[in-house]
């Protein structure tokens, strides 16, 4: 699950640092060009509540992986895509998968961890996690290790 939401905002990072690739390579206008991530980030704002509302009602793993196959179907799109508003349209295909992504997976995480505390812990690891990702740091332990360290010992 934590993959998924990895997944989310990897997008975004890779588009952004594909930005002059894709701009030298389709001949994109400046204008046209900040669409490219803008797509894909105003989808999945605009889709994230009503896609958490689906999961509650047709199932968060049913969801999160229809989101994980629309992602990819974008993903495909977007790198064979010959023009700029192909690629526009990928994002916003992706975007969607995205929205069903991001809180299809929390809310399966909430549904794994019952107890209250180590859930927020292990939110907050993960969390962390995915900044120092973003960042290009390694995080000093991995939410997993975490959550294992108020695991009570026998």
């Amino acid at each position: 699950m934590c993959l998924g939401v990895m997944m989310t905002f990897l997008l975004v990072t890779a588009t952004i640092s594909a930005l002059s690739a894709i701009q030298g390579d389709l001949h994109v206008r400046p204008g046209a060009l900040i669409w490219i991530p803008s797509a894909y980030t105003l989808v999945v704002a605009a889709l994230v509540l009503s896609a958490g509302t689906l999961g509650n009602l047709l199932g968060r793993k049913r969801m999160f992986c229809v989101g994980v196959v629309i992602m990819i179907a974008g993903g495909v799109l977007a790198a064979t895509a010959g023009t700029t508003g192909t690629v526009i349209t990928a994002q916003l295909v992706a975007g969607v998968g995205g929205a069903l992504i991001l809180p299809n997976s929390l809310a399966a995480l909430g549904a794994t961890f019952a107890d209250p505390q180590r859930r927020t812990l292990l939110a907050h690891a993960t969390t962390t996690c995915l900044i120092f990702r973003a960042d290009g740091r390694q995080p000093a332990r991995t939410g997993e290790q975490a959550a294992q360290d108020t695991s009570p010992t026998a």
